[in-house]
């Protein structure tokens, strides 16, 4: 019975260290983990270039919003009458005036 307990108490020991040791791996290898992970961090460098992808969205949005209006404006002109486009010219003569308030 003594030999029998003992072999417990031993066996419980060598799991405590087993346990212990593989407690003490597991911990290094996160901090190491955590370390690396710590030096290649680029928090700002993400945020610097979602500022600039945005600015770069809104610019190229502006330009796609002037290339439909061209666009827009080139066919009128192709396919309208000399009518139509003196008509066209009064209008924006008309319209430039009213902006510089001599109408």
């Amino acid at each position: 019975m003594v030999k029998s307990h003992l072999g417990t108490i031993e066996a419980r020991e060598e799991l405590r260290t087993l346990t212990a040791r593989r407690h003490w791996r597991d911990a290094w290898i996160w901090a190491m983990v955590k370390s690396h992970l710590g030096t290649i961090e680029a928090r700002e460098e993400l945020r610097t270039l979602t500022a600039r992808r945005q600015d770069l969205e809104h610019r190229l949005a502006h330009l796609y919003e002037t290339l439909v209006s061209k666009s827009a404006w080139l066919s009128t002109k192709l396919g309208a009458s000399p009518k139509v486009l003196a008509a066209l010219e009064t209008y924006r003569t008309a319209v430039r005036r009213i902006g510089k308030g001599t109408l």
